[in-house]
């Protein structure tokens, strides 16, 4: 167990612990009453916070004046003198003291706060990608023509799964992968424009093809610079001739 798993378990009065497995290895512990989730290798995901972990200076301890702050409480005793505290990288900061991990830990399993991944975390983030790239190729045509439109569409597209994450992650503490979602809707559309600027030249070299021999080059290139179609068969219609 973790020297904070074991600081919690002397301050709850157990005697050990109950695990829970699955197929994967380890899913849950129960420890002081509340349920820990855990990753399969038995690890935890820390919620740092932003508040910073309250210290107590080993004179007060030693005139006595650090009982009323200490009592029902759990203590870490830690040396803050420079070179001796041992720092370690977080996702959030590049290096924290060992103890306030182990403070922040302990505060998470006592508060019942734990950074979870929802069980159908995978399957929403595939319909979003689903959903994203329905949306976006159906109104291809209109936003080819309108670039600025397509390129707001596509961001809004890309930024809705980071600002769920950030929402769940800070309301609820549940982890979502945005990354996956917007990556791949941002392949999508680049696979859409260029699909959309093949048909644009293939569209470009027939009409060039067709009209080359019959009208002047400025006018075949005005009728493949125009949004319409060009009308490449000829028309059947009734004709009156006056003498």
């Amino acid at each position: 167990p973790s020297f904070a798993l074991e600081l919690l378990r002397l301050y709850a009065g157990e005697n050990g612990y109950v695990a829970r497995m699955n197929g994967a290895g380890f899913d849950a512990l129960r420890m002081a009453g509340t349920i820990v989730p855990l990753e399969p290798q038995g690890s935890i995901r820390l919620w740092e916070t932003d508040t910073s972990t309250l210290r107590i200076s080993a004179s007060n301890i030693l005139s006595g004046r650090g009982d009323p702050l200490l009592r029902n409480a759990i203590a870490i005793v830690d040396l803050s003198a420079v070179g001796l505290t041992q720092y370690l990288p977080t996702p959030t900061r590049p290096a924290r003291p060992g103890v306030d991990i182990h403070a922040d830990a302990i505060g998470q399993m006592l508060a019942a706060r734990h950074l979870v991944e929802p069980a159908q975390a995978r399957m929403l983030e595939r319909l979003w990608f689903v959903l994203s790239g329905i949306v976006f190729i159906a109104l291809s045509g209109v936003l080819a023509q309108r670039v600025m439109l397509g390129v707001l569409a596509l961001a809004l597209l890309v930024a809705t799964p980071f600002a769920f994450g950030a929402l769940e992650y800070s309301l609820q503490g549940k982890l979502y992968d945005p990354l996956q979602p917007a990556l791949a809707t941002i392949l999508v559309a680049g696979f859409e424009g260029y699909a959309l600027y093949k048909r644009s030249e293939q569209r470009r070299s027939t009409l060039a093809r067709q009209f080359s021999q019959y009208l002047s080059p400025s006018v075949v290139q005005r009728l493949a610079n125009s949004d319409t179609e060009a009308i490449l068969s000829g028309e059947k219609r009734e004709i009156t001739i006056l003498l």
